[in-house]
């Protein structure tokens, strides 16, 4: 039997969101003391000005990846570095840089075909600014950060990555898929030439037969196999990963065109919401009930397994699963429980601006939830009481589970483990 180059770790936490689902609900206990206990160093590549994208997961024998600086490394539970990848070598592919004005002029025609098509003229400045920023692969999530000045063909995009079976990593480049075997060797490595791939550094999603789903910002989804891509169809733009249901279908935000639809490997829509303007990641629990927000529309919504509206939230919100088929809910001003149908449990105010398109909050096997704000890491427990509260800063990456009692985060260019 052929092996499936994309098949998802048996581990704790694989990829952002904890899961195929996005439901970022784990098996394990979380941290109680809020005590750091270690902070590493991590390796800097010396060339990649992607600071913004970092990200730890956790391998099948329980040794870790991150991701930061435009490095791929692995380390012990101990902190120990075991190997570390620059990733920048691999980003430029077959000259992709030989002629920068050439390159920059061709971007100009391309956005002024795509420009020509678009009915809503108002529209269309917004979209060219989008297509700038996406041809220099940067992501809306930086634009508060960075200035454009400082932007070259130097700055690379990568995801954060995914933990594949036999300790491999995968890692998405601007214009590659690679693959590293466990002592961080290339295994594997697929141009996708101009598909222009999802830049909000989550992980890519893997379905449970062992494809890798990749989304673009220009809207379309891919299906990758060991021999084969396969044109899944265009969605909308800036399309973040999918979540998938346990039948192997996908429930895929399709920003400004199709809206939520749940889809087939084959492309087949099987229903969509009319919910057209979507623009946070999807997640589905362990009943089959999705949520997710949209700041346009200025709610949240929750529907069935049959895609029908099940409930509301009035914030737009990034979710998490929550114990028995509730949620917690993560928006610009606070953190909430809700019950499976929207219901508010609790809220609490928080102030969380600028987070949204990369951090869920994340829930142990008790109910205590985990999240990161602009300044601090913070636990609730089931009654919304917060037991922790430890400033980070404001340059941190998503926090995953590492093992029981555990919890890991990048801040600047260190690993944090904090029990």
């Amino acid at each position: 039997m052929t092996e499936k180059l994309f098949s998802l770790a048996n581990s704790i936490w694989p990829r952002t969101g904890g899961n195929r689902a996005n439901s970022a609900l784990s098996t394990i206990t979380g941290p109680s003391k809020g005590k750091v206990i270690k902070k590493i160093t991590l390796p800097f590549d010396g060339n990649s000005l992607n600071s913004l994208i970092r990200g730890v997961v956790v391998s099948e024998d329980g040794t870790l990846r991150t991701i930061c600086n435009g490095s791929l490394s692995a380390l012990t539970i101990e902190g120990e570095i075991l190997w570390s990848v620059p990733l920048a070598p691999f980003n430029i592919i077959e000259d992709d840089f030989e002629d920068d004005e050439d390159i920059e002029d061709q971007d100009i025609e391309d956005n002024d075909d795509e420009d020509e098509d678009d009915e809503d003229d108002e529209d269309d400045d917004d979209l060219e600014d989008d297509r700038d920023f996406e041809d220099k692969h940067v992501s809306k999530i930086f634009r508060d950060n960075i200035d454009e000045d400082e932007f070259d063909d130097r700055y690379i995009y990568h995801s954060i990555p995914v933990a594949l079976s036999n300790n491999r990593t995968l890692v998405v480049l601007r214009n590659a898929i690679l693959i590293f075997d466990d002592k961080g060797e290339i295994f594997c490595q697929i141009s996708i030439g101009e598909l222009s791939p999802d830049d909000s550094g989550l992980s890519p999603n893997i379905t449970y037969t062992g494809e890798l789903i990749l989304t673009s910002t220009q809207g379309s989804a891919y299906l990758f196999g060991n021999d084969y891509v396969r044109d899944l169809g265009v969605f909308g733009y800036d399309i973040r990963p999918v979540a998938m249901f346990e039948d192997n279908t996908f429930l895929i935000t399709g920003y400004a065109e199709l809206g939520i639809c749940r889809v087939q490997l084959d492309g087949k829509i099987l229903w969509d919401t009319g919910l057209k303007d979507a623009d946070l990641i999807p997640v589905i629990n362990s009943r089959q009930f999705s949520a997710l927000g949209s700041f346009n529309e200025e709610f949240s919504a929750i529907y069935s397994p049959r895609g029908e509206l099940y409930g509301r939230y009035s914030r737009p919100a990034i979710f998490s699963e929550y114990l028995n088929g509730e949620w917690i809910a993560f928006s610009e001003s606070h953190v909430a429980r809700l019950q499976a149908n929207g219901k508010v449990v609790w809220e609490q105010e928080i102030e969380a601006i600028g987070l949204l398109l990369r951090h869920q909050p994340i829930v142990d096997v008790n109910g205590n939830i985990y999240l990161l704000d602009n300044e601090f890491l913070m636990a609730f427990n089931s009654e919304g009481k917060r037991f922790l509260k430890l400033k980070v800063g404001n340059e941190s990456g998503p926090l995953s589970f590492l093992k029981d009692g555990l919890i890991g985060y990048i801040s600047g260019d260190k690993l944090i483990l904090m029990e």
